[in-house]
């Protein structure tokens, strides 16, 4: 017996919700793929839409509507209406709705996906935090924590953290003592990854981070926290700084930092998109390229599990620099070696 195909939109968004991966409770991308769908189903058109009537012209109303309704950004726009593809292109993998026929404009018969026009967006040209303003934030932090609480001076060292390490909240919230090797032969190192209990996100890698250069800000600030522990090796040094190490912490950090942001002004980048934590790795990773460090080195720093990922993050202004950089087999299994 055939499988019933689904006829409408609100279908393959209820079918995506309930059997995709990541649009599951559990996952952090299902809040943004929700809101998306909403929008799409809800604001702009409905969800009794037929998936047979969905073409560029229903993407351009979507485009008009965001442009008008919110002052739309056209990254956000570009991903409302990849949601909307991705949904479909989910379902047609599963034979759960028709393929459009021949003629059909916005449907790639060659990788047989739904495929929408998409928008120009601005280019990250250079670090979106510089170094002054990681300074500024850091300071900031430190006088708030004075009238405001300590959440202020946490917050404050986990930015400095993430800007001159990488690494970003899902690991610094669960390093301990152990973690941190400040009697290292060949100089301080923070290790990431190295305990049976530490989680890494997926096609994320074990690394050994030295705290040098920059990195070396954070000697006296985790010699004081491991301090504070009495050494004890199975205290978190910043985990416990936060409710929880799930999403009502990860929230509670995400406002502390968005108030020592915006009482600077560093709210928006130049491409007038919102400047969030993750930044603070994004320009890491810009910066360790532009002092000269090799890509498969900064894949290492980065916890890349394949350099084609860093290759992604380096927006820099020398692009065809960035661009020549070798990807031949046996480059690759050079940097994946490391």
């Amino acid at each position: 017996m055939a499988t019933e195909k689904l006829r409408t939109i609100g279908s393959v968004f209820d079918y995506n919700f309930k059997y995709r991966r990541t649009w599951q409770p559990s996952h952090g991308q299902r809040a943004t793929n929700l809101k998306h769908a909403t929008r799409f189903m809800v604001d702009i058109h409905s969800k009794s839409m037929l998936v047979k009537d969905i073409n560029q012209e229903t993407m351009d109303i979507v485009r008009n509507w965001m442009y008008e309704h919110e002052d739309a950004a056209n990254r956000t726009i570009n991903y409302t209406c990849n949601n909307v593809a991705n949904a479909l292109n989910y379902c047609l993998e599963r034979r759960r709705v028709a393929a459009p026929p021949e003629d059909y404009p916005s449907f790639n018969k060659k990788t047989d996906k739904w495929v929408f026009k998409q928008l120009p967006e601005k280019k990250v040209t250079k670090p979106i935090f510089t170094r002054d303003q990681v300074i500024h934030m850091y300071e900031w932090g430190k006088r708030l924590a004075k009238s405001a609480g300590s959440k202020y001076l946490n917050c404050a060292e986990t930015i400095l953290l993430t800007a001159t390490t990488g690494v970003p909240w899902h690991e610094f919230v669960q390093i301990k003592a152990s973690d941190v090797h400040l009697s290292n032969p060949d100089g301080p190192i923070l290790w990431i990854g190295n305990r049976h209990d530490f989680n890494l996100k997926r096609e994320v890698r074990e690394r050994k981070i030295p705290l040098e250069g920059n990195a070396a800000l954070m000697i006296p600030i985790l010699q004081r926290r491991i301090h504070d522990t009495e050494g004890d090796k199975s205290c978190f040094l910043f985990g416990d700084d936060w409710e929880d190490h799930g999403k009502k912490g990860r929230d509670q950090m995400g406002r502390v930092f968005a108030g020592i942001r915006n009482d600077l002004g560093y709210e928006f980048d130049d491409r007038e998109l919102r400047r969030t934590p993750y930044c603070l790795r994004h320009s890491f990773c810009t910066w360790s390229i532009q002092e000269g460090g090799c890509i498969e080195r900064t894949r290492y720093l980065m916890g890349h599990s394949s350099i084609e990922t860093t290759r992604g993050y380096l927006h820099l202004t020398n692009k065809d620099y960035v661009e020549a950089m070798p990807a031949s087999r046996e480059f690759q299994q050079l940097a994946n070696a490391i």
